[in-house]
């Protein structure tokens, strides 16, 4: 394959830059349709993940649910590191999109996600019928990390009430309040806008009924 760097793209007369081609996984299962979308900005809508480590930081997910018509994702991007998948996805997690630019690498045909603050949707965690709602009180890994403006922090609240996430400096000084109230059960998301923060280590609380838990993230501008 043929990789330009560093291109400026300068759009002539009044018609717009093509966007993502909503796909689903069963469609590039045929190597001729997968083929014809090479180099291509492609979208899928609602997947499951199938697995978090497909080894060398790929993963893999499908719009069925079915192993046989599984894609994969690439962690090919600067903004997306190696671990990436593994700690922010498990087996059975749906999905509200997955887009990137779909490509050719190592023998196979797979998707390249540019940035997760944008490229990947809401995960809701898989919950089995009659398991009712998550039981494990989780504060994720946020992404990207390090983050340069905005970091996504998710979390994962197994019963409904009061809640506080907070980030602190290394001397214990608070500096952002990014959730302070009562929410459901179940996975949540939110972004930190760290524009105001100086570069270095910070540490994110999550406060609840269920307990307390703490991650180290980084601002690098």
């Amino acid at each position: 394959m043929t990789e330009l760097d560093s291109v400026t793209f300068t759009k002539e007369g009044t018609g717009n830059f093509l966007g993502y081609k909503t796909m689903t996984t069963n469609d590039m299962v045929d190597l001729a349709i997968a083929e014809a979308h090479e180099g291509m900005l492609v979208r899928f809508e609602n997947v499951t993940i199938i697995n978090p480590d497909e080894g060398f930081g790929e993963w893999s997910f499908s719009s069925d649910g079915t192993e046989e018509n599984k894609a994969k994702a690439d962690d090919r991007s600067a903004a997306i590191s190696n671990d990436f998948a593994v700690n922010t996805f498990q087996a059975g997690d749906q999905v509200s999109f997955i887009q990137g630019i779909w490509w050719y690498s190592f023998g196979e045909y797979k998707l390249e996600p540019e940035d997760p603050a944008t490229d990947i949707g809401t995960i809701t965690t898989d919950v089995e019928p009659g398991e009712g709602l998550p039981v494990a009180f989780t504060l994720m890994p946020n992404y990207p990390n390090p983050f340069a403006d905005v970091t996504t922090l998710r979390y994962v609240l197994p019963q409904a009430g009061p809640v506080r996430l907070e980030v602190f400096d290394l001397l214990g000084r608070r500096v952002a309040v990014v959730v302070d109230g009562v929410q459901p059960a179940g996975m949540h998301e939110v972004k930190l806008d760290g524009r105001n923060l100086a570069n270095g280590l910070y540490v994110v609380r999550l406060t609840s009924e269920a307990g307390t838990a703490t991650r180290m993230i980084v601002r690098m501008k």
